[in-house]
């Protein structure tokens, strides 16, 4: 008999897929509105209690307030004035409001597979084709699929878009989830970034043009989470953090090593991400639930990555060509 446990539920008219493991008395529930992530509960003295600070109502989820858990594709924060060039073709969007994140995170996605295992469940959705939402704008033949695998004490996931098309197309991938430890203030938390740089902005939060962008963790010490650094250091007290990390140090097995720690409760949080870059935003702005948990984005590139002539190459998704970026939660 599986120790894994499907049941079908909703919140509000929005269907979810919750997961449980009755070994580590831990489970997860996923929305098929955006393949988004809604908790992550696992064991704890006072019952069970979820590590994602995410969407807690149909509202919440409808209006998307703190981009909570939100898949990014098929592009990651801003583009300038909502418009990129590719290949000399120019596409915009008009709105009165910067777009942002991407644009599946109100799509339904389907259920392509649900997979019980020994030791994992595993939940695969998928969208057939981002170029059908908004042809002006993205044009583009993508499938993209998400696969949440879940044991446990870990879950990962692996968003990857298939380039189906004839032509090649920008991508860029992320995802946007907040993290607490057994409902503590964030003031508590330790912290620790594997960067060497951090991303310089302007004042709309835009990186600056080439390396202008980059300057040493060094030059800003008050954000410098480094595992060289006392604890004391890392921890976060009252800095109001939204900020980019680049260059980032791969551990041993070749992911990227982000943390959240506590100690009161000898908890920690684990953020392994295979490449790319990592925000970090303490939630001091937020309408609902303000700095009452962190946020750590792992995503692909940088902001506006799509006007970016350095990271052209990169973004680029030939035609017959998939890309998958991977993150992985641990819980100890």
């Amino acid at each position: 008999m599986s120790r894994f446990k499907l049941s079908e539920r909703s919140l509000g008219k929005h269907a979810t897929i919750m997961v449980e493991d009755d070994f580590y008395g831990s489970s997860v529930e996923i929305a098929q509105t955006g393949a988004t992530l809604l908790t992550y509960s696992v064991k704890s003295p006072s019952g069970p209690i979820s590590i994602i600070d995410g969407f807690q109502t149909e509202e919440e989820l409808v209006n998307g307030s703190g981009y909570r858990s939100w898949v990014l594709a098929p592009f990651s924060n801003k583009l300038l004035n909502n418009a990129y060039t590719f290949d000399g073709q120019e596409y915009s969007i008009s709105s009165e409001s910067q777009i942002i994140h991407g644009f599946v995170h109100n799509k339904q996605f389907e259920i392509d597979n649900i997979a019980v295992e020994e030791n994992c469940a595993r939940i695969s959705f998928s969208l057939s084709n981002l170029g059908i939402f908004t042809p002006e704008f993205y044009p583009f033949e993508i499938r993209l699929q998400v696969i949440y695998t879940f044991s446990g004490n870990k879950l990962k996931i692996e968003i990857t878009g298939s380039n189906f098309g004839n032509t090649s197309a920008p991508l860029a991938l992320g995802w946007h989830p907040y993290f607490k430890i057994a409902n503590l203030p964030v003031e508590s938390y330790i912290m620790t970034i594997p960067a060497d740089r951090i991303v310089m902005t302007d004042a709309t939060l835009f990186p600056y043009h080439k390396e202008m962008a980059y300057t040493h963790i060094s030059n800003l010490p008050g954000s410098d989470f480094r595992k060289i650094m006392y604890i004391k250091k890392r921890m976060l007290g009252k800095r109001q953090l939204n900020v980019c990390y680049s260059h980032l140090q791969s551990s041993p097995d070749g992911r990227i090593l982000s943390s959240l720690e506590q100690q009161d409760v000898n908890s920690a949080i684990y953020i392994r991400q295979n490449r790319g870059v990592v925000y970090c935003y303490t939630g001091d702005d937020l309408s609902i639930r303000p700095r009452q948990s962190v946020s750590i984005q792992s995503t692909e590139f940088i902001t506006n990555a799509f006007n970016r002539a350095d990271l052209l190459d990169k973004i680029r998704l030939e035609p017959g060509s998939k890309r998958s970026f991977e993150v992985e939660i641990e819980v100890k």
